[in-house]
């Protein structure tokens, strides 16, 4: 069954289809990025013969302070209408992604972007940040949580010695590193919620959900190719190398 779609800025893609990064960037800045609130829209444009969809994410803009943890207020998100955005935007449709939360703490490689594009929807500032095509027909389309998706990109994502990591592990033994979590499934997920998911997720047979603290650094690196997943609360996962 077709569900509704999960993309997230991490996957630069329609998780149903392999596609590359056409533009993707740092998230505003590359420090200090664990627990920082970010929202997406996605304008999908349906045309005979080709089919693209653009992300813009708020990641580096909106903060009312220097030092705000938040480039996607509440408030404003809230009042959000994507049949309004789509027609702003002059797209097929707009789906909204959000809201997220990083849980690596910074970027030592982001893939690189010469995008600079940005634009004011609902009073808040995006970047594009991705543009993939082609992208399946319809609005309505997304990926099962626990399935692995193989995406074409190079980042490095670092996460501090002595904090935690999270992590599914799979039946074959693959474990995979949350980056960010969601609100959108759960509206009261928080950051010290995490150590707990495993017992509140839905997790396949022979599928586990495990929290460890590192005793040293951990750069998870995608040199060409991220495997990525969610679970069923829409978090998103990449694969650890061995």
């Amino acid at each position: 069954m077709v569900e509704r779609i999960r993309l997230v800025l991490v996957f630069c893609a329609a998780t149903a289809v392999m596609a590359s990064c056409a533009n993707a960037q740092t998230h505003g800045g590359s420090t200090d990025k664990r627990d920082y609130r970010y929202c997406e829209v996605l304008a999908v444009n349906q045309q005979p013969g080709k089919s693209t969809l653009q992300a813009w994410n708020t990641s580096g803009y909106n903060q009312r302070t220097p030092d705000s943890r938040d480039s996607c207020p509440e408030q404003q998100w809230a009042k959000f209408d994507a049949a309004a955005i789509a027609q702003q935007l002059h797209v097929t449709c707009a789906l909204l992604n959000g809201p997220h939360f990083w849980v690596y703490d910074s970027v030592k490689q982001s893939g690189g972007s010469a995008s600079k594009q940005t634009m004011e929807i609902g009073g808040l500032t995006f970047a594009l940040v991705a543009t993939v095509s082609p992208v399946p027909e319809g609005c309505d389309f997304g990926s099962t949580p626990y399935q692995v998706h193989p995406i074409k990109r190079k980042t490095i994502w670092h996460y501090d010695a002595g904090k935690p990591v999270y992590e599914l592990v799979s039946p074959s033994g693959d474990v995979y590193v949350m980056q960010s979590y969601s609100r959108i499934v759960d509206k009261t997920l928080k950051l010290s919620d995490l150590a707990g998911l495993g017992s509140v997720l839905q997790l396949p047979k022979g599928w586990s959900y495990k929290t460890e603290t590192l005793t040293q650094p951990l750069d998870l690196v995608a040199p060409a190719v991220a495997f990525v997943t969610t679970d069923n609360l829409d978090d998103a996962y990449q694969r650890r190398l061995k």
